[in-house]
């Protein structure tokens, strides 16, 4: 009946998804995109609601872009410094910057009979004070810290971005700040900021989805014209699939959904699995219209025959991406869902759009196909006889991999270092590593600071506790430029003495708020702050490399203990914060949520296989052969040293919701076979023989499409590619040789 109103309504099919694409490619310029990071935290944490909260009252890290300037000579160079300052009033003057400075722009402030007085750190209108004046900042070395390194081998120009910038404006910022540093044509400069990575993952994202476009067609066309050898056989599968992937994009811009950082797996996805079902109906398709005359009969056949087991595959995909929704990062949700959408539209045109074009058009095939050059009708038989009469080796070769693999699966590496996701070729890559090696890192370590009961931060019992913590943090090797209270403290109160000791502070509470009430009229930044109006809460924040997760874990428990025994803390709590801690908040999440995913996608799995063919049996069967490939891919991992990270974790999901769908044709066919009468061996052979063809060849597409995203930039999509092509690969194997086993080992000629 379906495929009787596929036939009818063939023109009105066509005609209507004519006019649905051509809207949705008017609908493409308003389809944008969003890498914020905050989008990997998980929702309904409560350290992610607590630094919300705190970033919300005392402001925050990730909206400063520093600028690294190394000079030709020295840094203490009038000519250099002059340039500096031109490049700071330059981009101080752009519209979505809050506040630029620089060692040339910040002042140091004296108390004098006639009031308070700003002597700036860097006269630029007498050289002759360069030498005393860089004797100046490195006595004041804890003031100066954020604006020149230790060694004076470059200085540091702080952008602070205004708060809430769109990605459009965000992006011109970056590509205005960018142009005014290459017309000031420094030795050397780097860049560093979370806004501004955000910015480069953005144009690194569109470049990834044109590239990513163009080569997964360019793999299709190859392909598909060497096993079909006709030019009709590339176009109508292509072109359809094409379709699917701008009505993808054109439903997204609609609705205002944006493309995220692994948006760039959609063409794959998309254009590669849609394909695959494509080339079911074809090859279905063309085997019919050879026996019969009758067109119309032929399209009837493989919708009855084809469609339910697209149908299928296609929902256990559905399913497979959904399970993604249940993770708490909203990157990840987005991701299953818009897959899900995806999957869902490549189906309804291969089932709606292929036939209809079908019946309208007389397409000529070629008999010679790549298979046939293969002698498949031969290498079927050989795979049928190895799983009759080898089932030991078969057995024993997966022992071993199994084997093999769990020792992998121990060597997993879950560090997650930022800098891996970074092109290697891309200037961010250089950048991070300068901070690492020259300025202390790329990362920050934050603590906010909550007073209990009635205590200040302004007493000097608190002060006192806080500056062990100061001077620990200074005296470790792991940290750099370490800022706090007790800066902020000091700084005011210098102003006032200016005999006062490194991080010391008069000893009256009264004496500091009187210093701290005198000098707030010249508080520039009042939207971030080291110390809040209240004198509650407070920040501690120093840099670190970037060690990984594990190990930056291992460092934040080792100096809570410290904490915990040093530090007085009946007044006064320290608590870890930072977009950096939140990033890997978001990775451990999505890694302890990966299982809970795999194991919804083999329940959704074995229900739908259960319904369908009623059999325990068949269950079991389609969840040996695709759980093993899952095994044998997380040994590879271990094997090959990949990070197991929060976007990689994904490609257990991805590769198994994809992998089975081969298995899902198999025993589609093979339950065909024995409801015509044919025995399990024979069903099993014939399934080999007329299925088996279809199956190496989606999943040598399959593996090809996958294989494309080795190109990538981006390292978590380099290793997407290469893991998921790997399990397409051993799923591969599994259906060719595993299935038949189990087939032909569990079910008996009067018993499915």
């Amino acid at each position: 009946m379906f495929s009787g109103i596929i036939i009818k309504y063939r023109w009105l099919i066509v005609v209507t998804i004519g006019i649905m694409t051509a809207i949705a490619v008017s609908l493409l310029p308003k389809l944008t995109t969003d890498v914020d990071f905050s989008n990997f935290f998980p929702e309904g944490d409560s350290e992610v609601a607590y630094y919300k909260d705190f970033i919300e009252r005392m402001g925050s890290n990730d909206h400063f872009i520093a600028i690294a300037i190394v000079p030709g000579k020295s840094v203490f160079d009038n000519i250099f410094l002059s340039e500096v300052e031109d490049l700071r009033k330059s981009i101080e003057t752009l519209k979505h910057i809050s506040s630029a400075s620089a060692i040339t722009s910040i002042s140091r402030y004296i108390k004098t009979p006639t009031g308070i007085i700003s002597l700036p750190y860097i006269n630029l209108a007498n050289n002759d004070r360069l030498t005393r004046d860089s004797v100046i900042i490195h006595k004041e070395y804890e003031i100066t810290q954020s604006y020149i390194s230790d060694d004076s081998k470059c200085v540091i120009v702080l952008l602070q971005l205004e708060r809430d910038i769109g990605q459009p404006a965000m992006d011109l910022t970056v590509t205005l700040i960018e142009n005014l540093i290459e017309e000031h044509n420094f030795n050397e400069t780097h860049l560093m900021g979370k806004k501004l990575v955000e910015i480069h993952y953005q144009r690194l994202i569109e470049d990834e989805l044109k590239r990513s476009i163009i080569l997964t067609i360019g793999v299709i066309i190859l392909l598909l014209y060497i096993y079909y050898r006709s030019v009709s056989g590339v176009l109508l599968p292509l072109s359809s699939m094409i379709i699917a992937l701008v009505l993808l994009y054109g439903f997204l811009a609609l609705s205002g959904r944006s493309l995220g950082i692994m948006s760039s797996l959609f063409p794959t996805i998309i254009l590669i699995v849609g394909i695959s079902d494509s080339i079911h109906i074809i090859t279905k398709y063309k085997l019919e219209s050879g026996r019969l005359s009758s067109q119309t009969e032929a399209i009837r056949i493989v919708i009855r025959e084809v469609g339910l087991s697209i149908g299928l595959t296609s929902l256990t995909t559905i399913f497979g991406f959904l399970t993604l929704t249940t993770s708490k990062t909203p990157a990840l949700k987005n991701f299953g869902i818009d897959a899900s959408i995806g999957i869902l539209i490549a189906f309804i045109i291969s089932i709606l759009l292929i036939p209809a074009v079908l019946s309208i058009l007389p397409f000529k095939w070629y008999k010679i196909q790549s298979l046939d050059i293969l002698k498949w009708d031969w290498l079927s038989g050989k795979i049928y006889e190895i799983a009759i009469h080898q089932k030991k080796r078969i057995l024993f070769v997966i022992l071993i991999c199994l084997v093999l693999s769990g020792y992998g699966i121990s060597e997993i590496n879950t560090n997650n270092l930022q800098i891996k996701n970074i092109p290697k070729d891309h200037r961010l890559k250089t950048d991070y590593r300068f901070f690492e090696e020259q300025l202390g890192g790329s990362r920050s370590l934050e603590l906010a600071i909550e007073m209990k009961g009635n205590a200040s931060l302004s007493d000097p019992a608190v002060i006192a506790e806080i500056r062990k913590l100061h001077v620990h943090l200074q005296q470790d090797n792991s940290f750099r430029n370490v800022i706090s209270p007790v800066t902020w403290y000091h700084w005011i109160s210098k102003v006032f003495d200016r005999s006062l000791p490194p991080l010391e502070v008069p000893d009256s509470e009264e004496k500091i708020r009187n210093y701290e009430k005198r000098i707030s009229g010249f508080r520039k930044n009042s939207n971030w702050k080291v110390v809040d109006e209240s004198g509650k809460f407070g920040r501690i924040t120093a840099k670190t490399v970037d060690s990984g997760r594990k190990e930056i874990q291992k460092m934040n428990e080792k100096l809570n203990r410290w904490i915990t025994n040093e530090i007085d803390t009946s007044n006064i709590s320290f608590r870890f914060v930072g977009m950096d801690l939140m990033i890997d908040r978001g990775h451990e999440h999505r890694i302890n949520n990966m299982i809970w995913g795999i194991l919804i996608a083999l329940i959704a799995v074995a229900l739908l296989i259960g319904i369908l063919f009623r059999s325990y049996r068949m269950v079991w069967i389609t969840l040996i052969a695709n759980t093993i490939p899952l095994i044998l891919i997380a040994g590879l991992m271990g094997f090959t040293g990949v990070e197991l990270r929060g976007t990689t974790s994904i490609i257990f999901t991805i590769g198994f919701v994809i992998a089975v769908d081969d298995t899902i044709h198999f025993l589609s066919r093979f339950k065909i076979e024995r409801s015509k009468g044919f025995s399990v061996k024979d069903s099993v052979r014939i399934t080999l023989l007329e299925t088996g063809k279809a199956i190496i060849t989606t999943s040598i597409l399959l593996f090809s499409g996958f294989i494309v995203l080795l190109s990538s930039s981006f390292g978590d999509v380099f290793i997407v590619g290469f893991l998921v092509s790997a399990m397409i690969l051993f799923a591969l194997l599994a259906d060719l040789f595993l299935v038949p086993l189990l087939l032909i080992s569990l079910l008996k000629d009067k018993q499915e």
